[in-house]
């Protein structure tokens, strides 16, 4: 069940993941300072921070505080949280400390050290210091593939943020390849999820950008019908999708007619 949860956060059913931590947190509710028990209320905070819901995610790092020491993971969390405030200055201090710890404790490569080193990579994105992110991005894909495999979600999640920050770079080629690559192994490993259809829109935004306006809306009438049949017209991404066509017509329009003239 641990690992069902742990595929479900990767691929955004955050929903159906939390009812998976709070059935396996419940089974140690009268062992609490056990390592399952704060491994599960620590995946449910995280959970909690994504919704927004920052009041019960407080409280359920507050109750591992006097664990710092030993597990590292209040650092992380609260730098998780003040991320989600928009306090990127406190945060990066946050992780940093959590870092050092992890790094200690159980050296530079474990799974938990990883984990933080990936948070301070999206902090800088969320800085726009996308070289910063982009170097510790891919230690992080180094280290994930060689310990999960190339195809699980945790490593291809890695190896789309270097795509994203080298596209954020103005490194389109490299960016696409890399697209591409985890678009590939996605369609392989979970047809037809979610999940897909961001790493689609990033092709999308590449391609065109690129000028090859005619591949972009071949990528992005696929992405629309996935979109529109898995989560629903009205959705997000399945307007940011219709959006793109919409641009992405105008822009071969001008192109046909420059041609013309």
């Amino acid at each position: 069940m641990e690992n069902l949860a742990s595929v479900l956060t990767c691929l955004g059913q955050d929903d159906d993941a939390l009812n998976i931590y709070l059935t396996l947190e419940g089974k140690f509710k009268r062992r609490k300072q056990t390592p399952q028990f704060l491994k599960y209320n620590m995946e449910i905070a995280y959970i909690k921070i994504r919704q927004g819901d920052l009041d019960e995610a407080y409280m359920r790092i507050n109750e591992q505080t006097t664990l710092v020491g030993l597990f590292g993971q209040i650092n992380h969390s609260m730098g998780t949280l003040l991320l989600k405030q928009g306090s990127y200055d406190d945060a990066l201090k946050m992780f940093k400390t959590d870092l050092r710890q992890k790094n200690t404790i159980f050296g530079s490569n474990h799974t938990s050290t990883l984990n933080t080193k990936n948070s301070i990579a999206f902090l800088f994105k969320m800085q726009g210091k996308y070289e910063e992110a982009l170097k510790i991005s891919r230690n992080v894909y180094k280290e994930r593939k060689k310990r999960l495999g190339k195809e699980h979600p945790d490593t291809l999640e890695t190896h789309y943020n270097t795509a994203l920050y080298l596209y954020k770079l103005g490194k389109y080629n490299s960016a696409l390849k890399i697209a591409y690559s985890v678009d590939k192994d996605r369609e392989k490993m979970i047809p037809g999820h979610p999940c897909l259809i961001q790493g689609k829109l990033l092709i999308v935004e590449i391609l065109k950008d690129q000028g090859k306006y005619q591949e972009a809306m071949k990528m992005c009438d696929e992405v629309y019908e996935q979109s529109s049949k898995v989560l629903g017209e009205a959705h997000p991404k399945t307007l940011e999708c219709y959006a793109q066509m919409a641009n992405l017509k105008e822009l071969i329009l001008l192109e046909q007619n420059i041609d013309s003239s």
